[in-house]
């Protein structure tokens, strides 16, 4: 019953401010003895409030926001990835596609644990230049990866080499998007 109430409210509301025309130009009328309010907008924003819709002409990209930040909008802010270091893939074009990186350190959400992440991945760096180390929060943990592989066995050659050379004892192959040459 209180939902057909409101929605019977709502809609007498709707009603009467049409009648009444224009919404910021009811607004806007000056009376005697109170104050003056003055809307500074755009024409687009005019239009919308008065119709109620918005043109397609003013939706980009089908509705769907883009941001600067190419991962955050790929994963929708779930993950925010913070690549530290990406050397240039020798003989080519770079693009990404499936393959495997190995997975150095895996810790918490505290800012502790992000440096122990970046302090895994100078680690790798050092030890493995070839080898580009990414650095990100996959909520709800900091994760360093290092490497873009094709392949699981030269990965898994690498994961080796890391546990060997002692940078960690947790290095274990992950698939994931990787960047290759063409």
């Amino acid at each position: 019953m209180k939902r057909i109430l409101f929605y019977f409210f709502f809609f007498v509301t709707a009603l009467t401010i049409n009648a009444q025309g224009s919404f910021v130009k009811r607004i806007q009328t000056e009376v005697p003895g109170q104050g003056k309010v003055v809307i500074v907008q755009s024409d687009s924003i005019q239009k919308i409030v008065e119709n109620g819709h918005v043109k397609d002409s003013y939706r980009s990209n089908n509705g769907v926001k883009k941001s600067n930040n190419e991962n955050a909008s790929e994963n929708d802010g779930k993950e925010t990835e913070e690549r530290t270091h990406h050397k240039p893939v020798i003989g080519g074009e770079k693009h990404k596609a499936r393959g495997y990186r190995v997975q150095i350190y895996t810790g918490g959400n505290s800012r502790a644990d992000k440096n122990a992440a970046v302090a895994a991945g100078n680690r790798c760096r050092k030890a493995f230049p070839e080898l580009s180390v990414y650095t990100h929060f996959s909520s709800p943990k900091w994760v360093c990866v290092v490497g873009d592989f094709k392949d699981s066995k030269q990965a898994n050659k690498y994961a080796e080499s890391i546990r060997r050379a002692g940078i960690s004892k947790e290095a274990r192959i992950v698939p994931s998007e990787v960047y290759v040459s063409r």
